[in-house]
């Protein structure tokens, strides 16, 4: 009987190991993770036009980095739509405001934060074998978070007329992205995927999300205020750059 159950189990199990065999035509839903980084062109864009005539700061943004879960969606075996929620964080910038003399004025926490629902489409347009190559284009909706917090000293609040005081600021705006990619099995009904591209993100304006007293207006500013910078223009930086993703995605279907 023993001699029996082997046989049938033997007779059995290359079908129980071949039905799992893994092929793209097949993978049409997955969740998936990714993680991002890239370069900055934010520099001293939140702060540095409004922190005091002839303050000198010596920290700068040069890069981000962030993470995003969504959905994937096969179409067809060649095009694909992603549905994800991402977060993107802007290297803070911790640094010392100096004056003239090269005495400090304040120490400043500045950071930016960015939460962006999207869409985006992907097109393959070569398989080799358990490895696929694809284009990729997409937009969102951005929210996008400035906190410049500044603890002034005796030096600062003599020559600034302000004492210590944390701005936060905001605004939506419409992000895009492109680039080119490549997944690869990576086991059982999971791939690892590798993608690089330019982002598009412009912050034209940002407006107050509380009163504040600050360095451009001591006298106070409302919420819902345009963000100025010392000359009367209004706060303005670019998020946009190149940069590079991996990731995960795990497959549903088959």
């Amino acid at each position: 009987m023993r001699a029996q159950w082997l046989c049938a189990a033997a007779l059995l199990f290359p079908c129980f190991a071949f039905a799992r065999v893994f092929d793209f035509k097949d993978a049409a839903l997955a969740p998936y993770m990714r993680g991002t980084g890239g370069l900055s062109s934010l520099a001293q864009d939140p702060f540095g036009n409004s922190s005091g005539t002839s303050t000198t700061i010596a920290g700068t943004t040069q890069y981000n980095y962030g993470g995003e879960l969504g959905m994937l969606l096969g179409l067809s075996p060649v095009f694909h739509i992603r549905l994800g929620a991402e977060v993107l964080q802007e290297n803070p910038v911790v640094a010392d405001g100096l004056n003239a003399a090269g005495n400090s004025r304040f120490s400043l926490n500045s950071s930016v934060f960015v939460f962006n629902p999207n869409v985006a489409f992907e097109y393959v347009y070569s398989i080799k074998g358990n490895v696929r190559f694809f284009a990729e284009f997409g937009v969102g909706y951005a929210n996008v978070t400035v906190v410049n917090d500044y603890k002034m000293t005796p030096t600062g609040t003599s020559e600034l007329g302000v004492s210590d005081f944390k701005e936060t600021m905001a605004k939506n705006v419409i992000s895009g992205t492109a680039g080119m990619g490549m997944e690869m099995m990576f086991t059982d009904n999971v791939t690892f995927l590798v993608d690089v591209g330019y982002r598009y993100l412009p912050v034209s304006s940002l407006t107050y999300k509380a009163p504040v007293s600050n360095i451009v207006k001591p006298s106070g500013v409302q919420s819902g205020d345009t963000v100025l910078n010392a000359d009367g223009s209004k706060r303005s930086f670019n998020l946009g750059g190149l940069y590079g993703g991996v990731g995960f995605r795990f497959y549903l279907n088959f």
